[in-house]
């Protein structure tokens, strides 16, 4: 918490109070969304001892920073079936956020009596975002800058990702996705043990989805330029630098 309050204060100006009534407008987005979700939202809060709004705070870092700060983060890649040297689809992604970050970073394995066992990646006091579940679903994301800074949501990214890694199929993620978007603009890849495949793109004009099957090649990475060039990008938008 310290280190998002310094953050806030230094980048944005923004105080406390004013930090954790930001964070308040994604309360009611979430419980509508996954009252499960929600509910380890609260649980996190009630184990650390800390106000609701502060934890939310760290699960909405993203969203209460982007407007106003220029945010460089992650690349994805995919490597389908057909291109891999075991014939095992790959998904995976960099981190490309603050250095101190890395000092409460987390590797969350959940073993659930009420939702599929996960792993995650995330930063203490989130409930997780990047990962895979017990049913071959994974889930990743990449920044996208836009010429507007909201999507067509009021979800949380990081929220979102969790939200599709509680589904038991390729399918029923993409449309956990959307049915609840988030509000910054964001590119997701989720993939199954299968070897299929989607993107889908959160812009100011709406989502884009693109797939592959597993008999495709599909595509071998896919980043923030320069890095790489966009796959059919959308209008109005990049990956993050």
């Amino acid at each position: 918490m310290a280190f998002y309050r310094d953050f806030f204060r230094i980048h944005l100006q923004m105080t406390p109070a004013e930090m954790r009534q930001r964070a308040s407008r994604y309360l009611q987005p979430t419980a509508a969304m996954s009252p499960a979700l929600m509910q380890e939202i609260e649980g996190i809060a009630d184990g650390a001892e800390q106000k609701l709004e502060d934890i939310m705070a760290l699960a909405a870092r993203y969203e209460i920073t982007f407007e106003k700060v220029k945010l460089g983060e992650c690349s994805n890649v995919f490597v389908g079936p057909q291109r891999a040297a075991d014939g095992q689809p790959i998904l995976g992604m960099n981190w490309d956020w603050r250095p101190e970050v890395m000092d409460f970073r987390a590797v969350i394995t959940a073993r659930c009596d009420d939702m599929l066992d996960h792993i995650v990646v995330t930063e203490c006091g989130q409930p997780g975002k990047y990962g895979l579940n017990a049913a071959g679903v994974a889930a990743i994301e990449t920044g996208l800058a836009c010429s507007q800074p909201h999507s067509v949501g009021r979800q949380l990214f990081a929220l979102v990702i969790r939200n599709a890694l509680a589904q038991t199929t390729l399918d029923s993620a993409r449309s956990a996705i959307r049915e609840h978007p988030p509000e910054a603009t964001i590119s997701f890849f989720l993939a199954d043990d299968a070897g299929r495949v989607c993107n889908i793109e959160a812009t100011p004009n709406g989502l884009a989805e693109r797939g592959w099957a597993p008999t495709s090649q599909g595509p071998t990475r896919v980043g923030s330029p320069p890095r790489v060039e966009r796959v059919q990008p959308s209008p109005g938008c990049r990956r993050s630098p």
